[in-house]
């Protein structure tokens, strides 16, 4: 949610940051006007625009009052008259001799881009804070050039929050998007005790974690918590709607969940290590799979790796776990959390802890296959 509360934050400054552009240029466009069609006041300008448009078919009329006009409409107006033949007033050379603006090329380009970026900003389908950070960036330099210093710094201001918001984005977004956090790896390798959940456990399996596991329990105090789905009718079907899989994928569904089960119950056949390996099923569907290290001590070790189980959208047929957080033991609220989500799923009355003598042959029997 952060990213849309932030988008909207955005959206929002730039919609206030347009009007106080708008604010800043309409007495200077208007100061314009009136110099290049050489009238007395600014009713009189506009009517001779207005004039001139008529005679060369240049646009639409133009409303009396130019303070209420748009961004857009101030581009048009200064791109009518930018230029004009030589000893003809136009813009370009309000803006040198009148304003002495430094850089009137620079000035034209600046505004091009303000208005770009703030009509990407402003449009309900971006939500890009990077185009509101060009929006201000653009304005801030164009305000500058025409020497209005302390709406300047206005816009810097708004620039220099969009650019902290949009830091903070990258950062949330390098732990979202990734496989993996960076730390992950270690934490693992670095644990003595390890508790897992999730629907099938295909992460672990899959991608190769089985020996992480198994050097877990090798270690003196080392111990392992497995607890995920039994490959049972209905937990199994609500876990292929959240996958995106259709009704014909049930039995090979079903046949992966127990054939990663079972991968699990051979580890703990091993007689030297199988005794630190507990292992639960649950019938219930799980929203979020947990990988917890350490996660008693409460020390620097100690971490939380939650991945949660999105629905697809229509027409897509897997969706990966996302997204993928880390949380530490000095973010006690969450980190607190989880652990003790662990173990209210870990001591549920529905949790069924693994016989030694499990068969794995008789869990698909409602699929009526051996």
């Amino acid at each position: 949610m952060g990213d849309i509360w932030d988008a909207a934050i955005a959206r929002g400054m730039v919609i206030e940051g347009s009007r106080l552009f708008v604010k800043a240029l309409a007495p200077i466009v208007e100061h314009g006007l009136t110099t290049i069609h050489s009238a007395a006041d600014p009713i009189t300008a506009i009517q001779k625009e207005n004039e001139w448009r008529r005679n060369n078919r240049k646009g639409d009329p133009l409303g009396k009052n130019i303070a209420a006009w748009g961004l857009n409409d101030l581009q048009k107006m200064l791109n009518v008259h930018w230029f004009a033949p030589r000893g003809t007033p136009c813009f370009y050379n309000f803006f040198r001799d009148t304003l002495h603006v430094v850089s009137t090329d620079s000035l034209k380009s600046e505004l091009e881009s303000a208005r770009a970026a703030r009509d990407c900003a402003a449009h309900p389908e971006f939500l890009l804070l990077e185009d509101g950070q060009g929006f201000f960036r653009s304005a801030q330099r164009v305000l500058t050039l025409l020497g209005q210093t302390e709406t300047a710094k206005q816009f810097q201001d708004y620039l220099s929050e969009l650019t902290a918001m949009t830091l903070a984005g990258v950062r949330n977004m390098a732990v979202l998007n990734d496989r993996y956090p960076d730390e992950y790896e270690n934490d693992f390798d670095e644990a003595e005790q390890v508790w897992i959940t999730g629907t099938n456990l295909r992460r672990i399996v899959t991608d190769r974690k089985l020996a992480q596991v198994n050097n877990v329990l090798r270690k003196k105090n080392g111990s392992v918590k497995i607890l995920m789905h039994r490959p049972r009718d209905p937990v199994c079907k609500y876990a292929m709607l959240q996958e995106g899989l259709g009704p014909d994928q049930l039995p090979q569904y079903a046949v992966d969940v127990r054939d990663n089960l079972l991968e699990f119950f051979k580890i703990r056949e091993d007689a030297a290590i199988g005794h630190k390996m507990e292992i639960k099923t649950i019938d219930y569907m799980f929203t979020f799979g947990l990988d917890v290290m350490n996660g008693t001590r409460h020390d620097a070790t100690s971490a939380v790796y939650l991945r949660l189980y999105p629905l697809p959208r229509a027409g897509i047929k897997k969706v990966g776990d996302q997204p993928m957080i880390k949380f530490r033991h000095t973010d006690p609220r969450w980190y607190d959390f989880f652990v003790d989500q662990f173990t209210y799923h870990w001591e549920h009355e529905a949790a069924e802890e693994l016989a030694p003598d499990w068969d794995p042959r008789g869990e698909l029997s409602f699929l009526k296959l051996s």
